[in-house]
């Protein structure tokens, strides 16, 4: 029995219908995750109205292997209500996805979330790869999708502080 597992680089010998063949190893399988990231923000942060492009959050991920996938998942509690429904967007590698995140807008003072569970691209080079949660109205109306990000017991005396949680999980096919 193999002790650890195959490399790419090694062969298997397999019979077709009689007919011995040699097996690349790296043919056999598929993709794998080459890394999991998991980055948290529990600062407590007001949102103010804007009738532009405005940056809710920010950071940076470093890819392990060059023209790898990516999966992102992002979860951020919100507080408050504004002026109603907006777009809540991601930026990744400098490219805008508008709409990427989706919420629920409620016209009361209650705890939302955020979400987001979307596939991406990475360079064809290895590196930091900065990245941005940002809300812009589509009208350019001033607004907000929400008075505090990671509210905590100031808003509500039931709440603990609550936190965004953003996992970057890097496969290769």
């Amino acid at each position: 029995a193999l002790a650890v597992a195959p490399a790419d680089t090694d062969e298997f010998l397999i019979s077709d219908a009689g007919t011995l063949k040699r097996l690349d190893a790296s043919l056999i399988g598929g993709g794998k995750v080459l890394k999991i990231d998991n980055q948290i923000n529990n600062t407590r942060t007001a949102i103010s109205n804007a009738s532009s492009k405005t940056t809710m959050l920010s950071g940076t991920y470093t890819n392990n292997t060059a023209s790898s996938k990516m999966i992102i998942t992002i979860k951020m509690p919100m507080h408050g209500s504004r002026a109603g429904a907006m777009g809540i967007g991601f930026t990744w590698n400098s490219t805008d996805y508008d709409g990427a995140l989706s919420y629920t807008y409620e016209d009361t003072d209650n705890l939302t979330h955020a979400i987001m569970n979307k596939g991406f691209d990475n360079p064809a080079s290895t590196g930091s790869i900065s990245w941005v949660v940002y809300f812009k109205s589509a009208n350019s109306a001033s607004t907000s999708p929400c008075v505090v990000l990671n509210p905590n017991s100031t808003e509500d005396a039931r709440l603990p502080q609550q936190e965004t949680q953003i996992t970057f999980m890097e496969y290769s096919t």
